[in-house]
Formats: structure tokens, C-alpha cells, sequence
């Protein structure tokens, strides 16, 4: 499983749409395609056109965004983007998913130093005990992973390094072909 796609709340929802006809060539659209943003319910938050890109140079390709205003956004939770464009009397649907959050990201990266105490998590095979490599681990300070702090990748030693200050925290794993449990507490005295 891969990542989650995660914005901040108050930046840009990225909306883009590229429309081909019938045997595949770009094409511009019949009409403008449209978008739907929607959170836990049926209803969709927000909706709209994209407009299309350099009208004088381009076939098809469409492109916008719109703010995730705090108001219709809440950190922590999933939103779906769901984008329809008809191109030579063909629907073509797309769709992708994203975790609104209330932190800048930039700090995630693994070895950023956010504590004074370096905190190891090892990763191991639940059958032989060989270490992981390549598990994504998010640390979060809720039990949601509404509000992850840091993210890294095992290396070929099943390990990541983290820096925190004391305290509880939440580690999430993931990696494509295995099944975690998660979270898990992680405790940094």
C-alpha cells in the first residue's frame, strides 16, 4: 500500500485531467471535465470544472485547484477526489485519495532532528525473524495518525532512527505484501 497523499489544510488540492478519443490520441473534452471532493459522506464537499491548459498548444490537458479550506476540511480525515471528463462520446472517470493535516510536512524526512533522544524501531519477519527492509514507518502523537511528526524507511537492517523528546507516541508500518498491526506504542524516555 502506498503512502497516503496527505495536504495541509489551507494549501491546494491539485485537480488534473488529460481526455484522448477514441483510439487513444489526445483530445480535447466535449464540455470542461468536472470534480468532486468528498469527505465521509455522500455529499460531495465541493464540485466544479477544470479548466483547460494552453488552449493554443495543448489536446486535452486540464488543470486547477482549490483550497482545502479549514472550514470543510478536518485533519486527520480522508477525502476523495473524483474527476469525470467526456472525450469523443466516452465517460472516462479518475479518482484518488488524500488525509487532510493541520502540519507542515517538510520536517518528516527521515534523520530530521525534532528531540534530543534518538529512538530506534527494528522491523523483523514474524516468520524467521530476518529484518525488513523498506517498511514505511510514520510516528504520529495521536492514536488516529491525524497528526504524524516524522516518517522514514528500514534499511537493510530492519532499522529507522528517529529523534523525539520523551514522551508516548504511535508508530504506523506498512509495506506492500505485509499485514502490521497498527499502531503501536512507542515509548522515548
Amino acid at each position: 500500500m502506498p503512502p497516503a497523499i496527505r495536504i495541509k489544510i489551507g494549501e491546494s488540492i491539485p485537480l488534473l485531467a488529460s481526455t484522448a478519443n477514441s483510439v487513444g490520441a489526445a483530445s480535447d473534452a466535449s464540455t470542461a471535465p468536472s470534480f468532486r471532493i468528498y469527505g465521509a459522506t455522500d455529499t460531495a464537499i465541493v464540485t466544479g470544472t477544470i479548466p483547460k491548459k494552453d488552449d493554443a498548444n495543448t489536446l486535452g490537458f486540464y488543470a486547477s485547484s482549490v483550497t482545502a479550506t479549514s472550514g470543510s476540511y478536518t485533519a486527520g480525515s480522508s477525502y476523495y477526489v473524483y474527476i469525470q471528463a467526456v472525450s469523443d462520446s466516452k465517460t472516462a472517470v479518475d479518482g484518488w485519495s488524500f488525509i487532510a493535516t493541520e502540519r507542515d510536512l517538510d520536517d518528516l524526512a527521515v534523520g530530521a532532528v525534532a528531540g534530543a533522544i534518538k529512538h530506534t524501531i527494528t522491523i523483523t519477519s514474524s516468520a524467521g525473524g530476518a529484518p525488513l527492509q523498506g517498511v514505511e514507518v510514520t510516528i504520529s502523537t495521536d492514536i488516529n495518525n491525524a497528526d504524524p511528526i516524522r516518517s522514514g524507511s528500514t534499511d537493510d537492517n530492519g532499522e529507522v532512527i528517529f529523534y523525539l523528546d520523551a514522551g508516548s507516541y504511535f508508530s504506523w508500518r506498512t509495506k506492500s505484501g505485509f499485514d502490521f498491526t497498527n499502531p503501536i506504542t512507542e515509548t522515548v524516555a
